[in-house]
């Protein structure tokens, strides 16, 4: 099969499981694919970050791990810190205890840091995606960001396949442009009209355009910064045509604390407008 009709495909049916969340259960649904695509990037990420060790055994610590720190987090933000601390100490404790296992001690130093990283990316930042549900409004900001993120990343895919030839930085990835960067940039601006159009948002709402498309694009750069560190093409394979979660979620995992700030202002204000 074409592998662009299987990247249609693919996209169709996780969007397809999205609404079929939102329709059966509401906003908890929403809610609950946050936490999975938690959980499922996380055990793509831990065969990424940790050399040298039991894979299984690191993937299964780091995933309950983060798991633990999304879902306390998002359920008590005003603790999000402290927790954050506390997990990133039991990792800690853990790498250490299990060193045992590892030959060379700048192996146990780049697993260490390593997942405290890993930690803070999907620990910390998706918990903002899933926080805006609960603001007024809150489905449509989740569909919101998504739809400016993929915008950006389809118009970013487009242009820069089309007219792409000065390289932004080809030592994290070797086929990304300045000429797709800014057609992402305007796929972008174009799907933030239409949104702001429906959702009949102030006009300042246009100054998160360019930090949240800024954001979605680093994210894409830091997942394949990842990527190029462990010689992997994809982080997984579950979404045919795209490769793993992450590898269609790094966007949005950057973006959301953008767009959750800029949007909690905006409502707290739209009784002024």
């Amino acid at each position: 099969m074409n592998s662009f009709v299987t990247r249609v495909i693919s996209a169709l049916g996780a969007v397809g499981f999205l609404f079929a969340l939102y329709y059966f259960f509401g906003n908890f649904g929403l809610t609950l694919s946050c936490f999975l695509a938690v959980v499922l990037g996380s055990l793509e990420l831990g065969p990424l970050l940790f050399k040298n060790v039991h894979v299984r055994r690191s993937q299964t610590v780091f995933c309950l791990l983060v798991s633990l720190l999304f879902y306390v987090s998002l359920k008590h933000p005003e603790q999000a810190q402290l927790f954050t601390a506390l997990v990133t100490l039991a990792f800690l404790i853990w790498g250490i205890l299990s060193s045992r296992n590892i030959q060379q001690i700048s192996n146990l130093g780049q697993n260490l840091s390593s997942g405290i990283l890993g930690i803070f990316y999907l620990g910390t930042l998706p918990v903002f995606a899933a926080r805006l549900i609960e603001l007024p409004r809150g489905h449509l900001w989740y569909f919101g960001l998504l739809l400016m993120v993929f915008a950006g990343d389809i118009g970013a895919y487009f242009v820069g396949k089309s007219f792409g030839k000065t390289l932004l930085f080809p030592l994290i990835s070797p086929k990304k442009t300045l000429e797709g960067a800014l057609g992402g940039l305007l796929s972008t601006l174009l799907a933030a009209v239409i949104f702001a159009e429906f959702m009949h948002l102030h006009f300042s709402f246009y100054a998160l355009v360019l930090p949240l498309s800024l954001a979605a694009q680093m994210g894409d750069f830091f997942e394949s910064l990842m990527k190029r560190l462990s010689d992997r093409k994809d982080s997984g394979n579950l979404m045919p045509g795209h490769g793993g979660v992450l590898d269609r979620l790094d966007g949005v995992i950057f973006a959301s604390p953008v767009l959750f700030y800029g949007a909690q202002i905006l409502e707290s204000q739209a009784k002024l407008w």
